[in-house]
């Protein structure tokens, strides 16, 4: 956690993509998308049961667009945010590793303690997120977490009206409280779901060439193919 009194309730691990033990597989077909990484489209979401890479792609986008000097912001959700101030609290610190600016203009609408009505609070974020004049991403990882109808509400403002200089990736289990229709019709959505990140046949043979330190018979792969998911990091 960090220092002060008013950073004190931050969490900092949240605020950067976790990493694993060992190195993710390459999945270039997914990792190297121009939808994502050319800004696309307004919002990406990565829905997929527990175990199918989710948290492992968004963390490879992340570091690409770092690479290429897009700011970006990360969220790693918990339980814990249920608690509307909490999620409050780290989405600014979030959107601050993104750009110092909108966190000084959405505080000094906020009071100290990040309490006060939603309709306020998402108004706030409106004014800080007015100001910015180049892209920045902004990555919400394990959404499915949060049920709490007033974090969520500030989770569809962000995605349906937020400035268009924002992009939006979100990671979750399931899509329960997102208003997701509006952007399909306007064609401002990406979904990506368990069809795209199963393996193909060769990031499959790929996976057991790396884990076995040799290749599986073509039929023993194909069986644990159509009978198992392969799960190469973090959900």
């Amino acid at each position: 956690m960090t220092g002060n009194a008013g950073a004190a309730l931050i969490v900092e691990g949240k605020l950067y993509p976790a990493t694993g033990t060992r190195d993710p597989l390459p999945r270039p077909r997914l990792e190297s998308s121009c939808d994502v990484l050319e800004s696309g489209y307004a919002v990406v979401l990565v829905a997929a049961p527990a175990g199918y890479g989710k948290s492992t792609l968004m963390a490879q986008w992340h570091a690409r667009l770092m690479n290429r000097h897009i700011p970006c912001a990360w969220l790693s959700l918990d339980e814990d945010d249920n608690d509307k101030t909490r999620f409050l609290r780290h989405l600014v610190a979030a959107l601050r590793k993104a750009d110092s600016g909108i966190s000084r203009t959405v505080t000094a609408s906020l009071s100290a303690d990040f309490s006060g009505d939603t309709k306020s609070q998402i108004e706030a974020l409106a004014a800080g997120l007015s100001t910015i004049k180049r892209r920045i991403v902004l990555f919400l990882d394990d959404l499915h977490f949060v049920q709490d109808a007033e974090s969520l509400q500030i989770v569809d403002w962000l995605a349906n009206y937020a400035p268009r200089t924002c992009q939006y990736v979100i990671g979750t289990r399931d899509t329960h409280g997102l208003r997701l229709s509006g952007l399909r019709i306007r064609r401002q959505l990406l979904e990506i779901d368990l069809r795209q990140l199963q393996f193909d046949s060769v990031e499959a043979a790929q996976f057991y060439r790396n884990r076995l330190g040799h290749d599986l018979p073509a039929e023993d792969l194909q069986r644990l193919r159509d009978g198992v998911e392969l799960d190469d990091g973090p959900t």
